[in-house]
């Protein structure tokens, strides 16, 4: 058995499909642990770089798990198998996810996000790309919080978000994590606020009126 990280056992916990895709798979951990645990019925690990795919595929084979996860050099999500009906894509800025997103097919597809970076941009991309955010939790893991987000494409249906869900999650999970996240954003853009000139604050004088809405009482 392999041990998996927090962040990694979160995104497991969401998927629910019968073929997965994990792009940038590294060492096919969610992909190795979504066939353990009976997630999926076959799994893809894609990557762009051979290096970590060889390690990936030395893993699966010492697992005796070849049969069902099948190792694919590839750039994104552009030359996917029509059979993947769930897309995980994780460990990269969002702009870099946006990318992959608009390089691909994601007609009746289920995607886990999880940007390390720039939240608030996906999910605008989301709302313009009819991506929907069927619901968020915060994960802390080591030093650094990261969104998780399970989104479906639905092109008969537009989702709107207001600011305060495009800054801090639409349907997001108000647990524990969510609200120690929330105080170190308080922190944070309060001292950026305090270090601004009063014509250029507006945005972050938006950003602590949303923090200030969902601060637990």
């Amino acid at each position: 058995m392999i041990s998996v990280s927090k962040r990694l056992q979160a995104i497991v916990d969401w998927i629910d499909g019968t073929i997965l895709a994990d792009i940038g798979c590294d060492h096919a951990y969610v992909a190795i642990e979504a066939i353990h645990q009976k997630k999926v019925l076959k799994a893809y690990a894609c990557d762009i770089a051979q290096g970590p795919l060889n390690n990936a595929k030395k893993t699966i084979e010492e697992l005796g798990l070849q049969d069902k996860i099948e190792c694919v050099l590839m750039d994104g999500i552009s030359g996917l198998s029509s059979e993947v009906d769930f897309v995980v894509i994780a460990g990269m800025g969002s702009k870099t996810i946006e990318m992959i997103l608009d390089n691909g097919d994601c007609t009746n597809r289920t995607f886990l996000l999880m940007p390390h970076k720039d939240e608030d941009s996906l999910r605008k991309y989301c709302m313009d790309h009819h991506l929907c955010i069927e619901k968020e939790r915060m994960i802390h893991d080591g030093n650094h919080y990261y969104p998780l987000m399970k989104v479906s494409h639905d092109l008969k249906s537009t989702q709107s978000l207001n600011q305060t869900e495009i800054f801090y999650g639409k349907n997001m999970q108000k647990d524990q994590v969510f609200y120690d996240f929330m105080e170190k954003e308080q922190k944070k853009w309060s001292m950026i606020y305090q270090q601004m000139p009063e014509d250029k604050s507006d945005l972050t004088l938006q950003r602590l009126k949303a923090i200030q809405s969902l601060s637990k009482n």
